[in-house]
């Protein structure tokens, strides 16, 4: 009886092995892009904390003489000058919300889509609650901005 012996791998073997792999990639996909979402849940809701400060701050420090606020859309938000936010004017800064995200309650006293910071003391007579979701897992980040012009994010 002759004793063979084979080299490489059979069909079987190199399915397994493809299917294995397939399977591995897939588990890596999946918790990256649920990482990258939980990101821009906090990216953007540093961000709109850091545009209710930069307006609060423009504010106080009465920059170019005025008082500045910032508009809410369900995907966007813009820090503006003025007392009235309009659409388009140059002093606008919008940031747009990456898709896995939206600004999916947006309560302000009195109204309205603003927070308007109206004296050198950085207080507010629109405080707000400002929710940012993420779209896939509905986890979310309120923040709260009072009376006193006091911003907090949970």
């Amino acid at each position: 009886m002759k004793n063979i012996n084979h080299h490489g791998f059979t069909l079987l073997e190199t399915l397994i092995v493809t299917a294995l792999s397939s399977i591995i990639v897939l588990i890596g996909a999946l918790v990256m892009s649920s990482s990258v979402n939980r990101n821009d849940l906090v990216n953007v809701s540093t961000d709109v904390v850091d545009t209710l400060r930069r307006a609060e701050w423009h504010t106080m420090n009465g920059r170019q003489n005025d008082v500045w606020g910032v508009h809410f859309t369900a995907n966007d938000f813009t820090l503006y000058r003025g007392t009235t936010y309009i659409p388009g004017a140059p002093d606008n800064v919008t940031t747009t919300l990456p898709n896995s995200t939206t600004l999916s309650q947006i309560t302000i006293q009195g109204g309205g889509a603003d927070v308007l910071f109206n004296n050198s003391h950085g207080n507010t007579s629109t405080p707000a609650t400002i929710t940012v979701e993420l779209n896939e897992t509905a986890e979310k980040k309120t923040i709260l901005v009072n009376p006193a012009g006091a911003i907090t994010r949970n």
